[in-house]
């Protein structure tokens, strides 16, 4: 017989943890008994055996059951006690996300739970993705009674002690929407040239998440199609169209005819999601704004990410406090704030503000893709190299609003290497062409010529940063 495991408690922890009630015709605190004779150690859950197949939450619904979980047994149970318990569902073993789901106990001590209530908690803590998995539960265990209107529920082993630590097989209700793992863009050009371009998605499930979105170099007229694997078992292909044959933005069925679009050039975003079979076709965002506290929410004012992939972007910003990502000079565009979850974007219109905090530079990360963003305080920015021997930063002293860093440096005698980094560290580092600074594992910058100390000058005021070097 499968038994379930406890988790360890240390011996002098383990007691009972009594909770007082009070009677209510009264209003006098019932003062809980000693459970003579019972130790916590005395009470094990034992698997049943529908708990050790798969539980079929849909099956179990349909048919008016409840998922029975496991069996209380236990020695020198006191009498005029009854079990109480609530059960904690979690995706991860060590529950720090977790669902608390009411169980019912039967006449056989089985402890009991609502498939309703189980798949509902399963969808907030587990995935919304139909397919079986497991899933992580464990007990906390009380000792009821019940005279007239007064209860008393004592703890068993104290708020730390659970019982009944394991893993079941679930199967979640079926979904009406199916989603694959993956999506191609299909495109053919007006002189028969085609081009196939894999959707992006981030690490998460793709039912808990089901946007995708694929950049996209459009060179003229266009026919347009989506597919994907269906069933593996047979191989298959499913293929959406638009709704409506010549519309940048709608609804995916999955018959019709192939999508169309006229004098389309340049790169765009095409972004699907695959639960509301909504699509959009978009002028990919060559530049984030920086709109906020610091430059009067003018995104003429404010610094811009720039971006390789149209995916990523990166930059500079002189920021205080509020502001948003925006990736027009002006409102008229897109507009990315908060969801309330630090590091998630959205590009809800009503969304709140950002928040930077302190006054200050900052590395800004935007990604369009996973809709996610980083800011990294920029609080020193200085020159490192051969002068001095690579050994430490010779840091600068900031403009009033961050963005120009002056400061002097020494350099030696032929020409040598140098570079500009930030916070004393290598995470962000400056070189190769001076006029267009790169930050990606750029070349190391060369030093003047001629030797001596000069003042140099780092600028992130615009959006290619320079660094000059004027001899003192």
């Amino acid at each position: 017989m499968k038994k379930f495991i406890f988790l360890p408690i240390a011996a002098l922890a383990i007691g009972l943890a009594a909770c007082d009630a009070n009677d209510d015709s009264k209003g006098i605190p019932v003062v809980n008994p000693e459970l003579a004779a019972f130790s916590p150690d005395d009470l094990t859950l034992v698997a049943t055996d529908a708990s050790q197949a798969v539980i079929n939450l849909g099956e179990l619904n349909n048919a008016g059951e409840n998922v029975q979980v496991c069996r209380a047994e236990a020695k020198n149970w006191p009498a005029g006690y009854e079990y109480s318990a609530v059960m904690q569902l979690s995706k991860t073993e060590d529950f720090a996300n977790f669902a608390e789901l009411p169980v019912t106990v039967n006449e056989d001590s089985v402890f009991c739970v609502s498939p309703a209530e189980w798949e509902e908690a399963y969808v907030k803590v587990i995935s919304k993705n139909p397919k079986a998995q497991a899933n992580y539960v464990r007990f906390a265990v009380s000792a009821k009674k019940t005279s007239g209107k007064a209860t008393e529920l004592i703890r068993l082993g104290g708020e730390n002690r659970y019982y009944g630590t394991t893993t079941v097989n679930v199967q979640p209700y079926p979904t009406d929407y199916f989603i694959a793992e993956s999506y191609t863009f299909n495109v053919i050009y007006a002189d028969g040239t085609t081009e196939a371009v894999a959707f992006m998605h981030d690490d998460t499930d793709v039912y808990d998440n089901p946007e995708f979105k694929a950049l996209v170099n459009f060179n003229g007229d266009l026919s347009w199609t989506i597919t994907c694997p269906g069933d593996p078992a047979s191989s298959s292909v499913l293929s959406y169209f638009p709704e409506v044959a010549n519309a940048e933005n709608g609804k995916l069925v999955n018959e019709g005819s192939a999508g169309r679009l006229e004098g389309f050039y340049g790169p765009h975003t095409v972004a699907i999601n695959m639960e509301t079979l909504d699509y959009s076709i978009t002028l990919a965002i060559e530049e984030l704004y920086t709109p906020g506290n610091s430059n009067g929410w003018n995104q003429l004012n404010s610094q811009r990410l720039t971006t390789t992939d149209y995916i990523n972007y990166h930059g500079m910003a002189h920021l205080d406090g509020e502001f948003k990502f925006s990736s027009a000079p002006n409102w008229d565009g897109v507009n990315y704030g908060s969801t309330g979850v630090e590091g998630e974007l959205t590009n809800d219109g009503g969304a709140g503000n950002l928040n930077a905090g302190a006054n200050g530079l900052y590395w800004a990360y935007v990604n369009l893709v996973d809709m996610k963003y980083t800011l990294t305080p920029v609080t020193a920015v200085g020159a490192i190299g051969a002068f001095n021997d690579w050994s430490a930063s010779a840091n600068f002293t900031p403009s009033e609003d961050f963005l120009v860093w002056t400061g002097e440096v020494t350099f030696k005698e032929g020409n040598s290497e140098w570079k500009i980094r930030c916070n004393d560290a290598w995470d962000l580092s400056f070189g190769g062409d001076p006029n267009e600074l790169g930050w990606d594992n750029a070349p190391n910058l060369n030093s003047p010529a001629e030797a001596g100390t000069y003042i140099v000058t780092v600028d992130f005021s615009d959006i290619y940063y320079t660094v000059t070097c004027e001899k003192k």
